[in-house]
């Protein structure tokens, strides 16, 4: 029997999906669970569908106060990953260029030697600014789930990817509000106490930008013309 024809106007080009995260939150959805296959077999009598489920079975359904958040926009990326090998070759060829006698290269040599130290120590990932009209957006992406080569991303697109895409994720960081104090609270240990100032300047200096929307995606795609 011929299969029937479909009207699709437009197709979805997925770069990323999480589809463990999407699987969890559809099981939450449906009180059968999730669907993993669909088995047709077609009689003169009847039509039988055999539905294999899995997932969370429990009744329970997604909240609609939930931090969903879904918008469009033009995606930045900035794959802070390839630097960890480049930190060493780049401050001997920094050094090459210093000014002064053998002891003040020396000293400028080990201090770019622990600053070379700190930058390798500090995380590498692969970081994503979404802009749409009215807000900006960050998150870190997880490569398992990376649709495409994530080489293929700097060398064929740089850091802007070209189109227009839509993002669909969790919100789980807002902006920081100026008129409040956002400093940490003192928790009576100068060990933790500095710690967390080391960890928040971390996240100023190559983390989410205190003015944007921290997400975790589950799908980034864009729509197609069929």
């Amino acid at each position: 029997m011929a299969q029937a024809s479909q009207n699709v106007d437009c197709i979805y080009d997925f770069i990323y999906l999480d589809s463990k995260r999407l699987t969890s939150f559809l099981a939450q959805l449906d009180d059968d669970g999730v669907l993993l296959s669909i088995k047709n077999t077609n009689k003169a009598e009847d039509e039988k569908k055999s539905l294999l489920s899995a997932g969370v079975n429990m009744g329970t359904r997604a909240s609609k106060e939930s931090n969903e958040i879904m918008c469009s926009g033009t995606i930045t990326f900035q794959d802070i990953r390839m630097m960890r090998n480049l930190w060493e070759p780049m401050m001997k060829f920094a050094a090459m260029g210093e000014q002064g006698n053998h002891k003040q290269k020396q000293d400028k040599l080990k201090e770019m030697e622990a600053h070379k130290s700190i930058l390798e120590a500090l995380p590498h990932a692969l970081l994503m600014t979404f802009m749409s009209d009215n807000e900006c957006l960050w998150s870190s992406l997880d490569e398992e789930h990376l649709k495409i080569n994530s080489d293929d991303i700097t060398l064929k697109h740089g850091a802007s990817f070209a189109g227009k895409w839509t993002v669909l994720g969790i919100l789980d960081a807002k902006p920081n509000d100026k008129s409040e104090n956002t400093a940490p609270p003192s928790i009576g240990n100068p060990f933790f106490d500095g710690l967390v100032q080391i960890l928040d300047s971390i996240r100023e200096m190559i983390g989410r930008p205190s003015t944007y929307y921290g997400i975790t995606p589950i799908a980034i795609f864009r729509t197609v013309t069929a």
